[in-house]
């Protein structure tokens, strides 16, 4: 379960950033 648990947060994390990078792309 714990694995599991980290699993979401990085998901979480990688989709927030990838976010970010897709609105700099744009802004650019």
């Amino acid at each position: 379960m714990k694995y599991k648990r980290w699993s979401l947060s990085q998901k979480l994390e990688i989709l927030a950033s990838s976010q970010e990078i897709g609105v700099v792309e744009t802004c650019r």
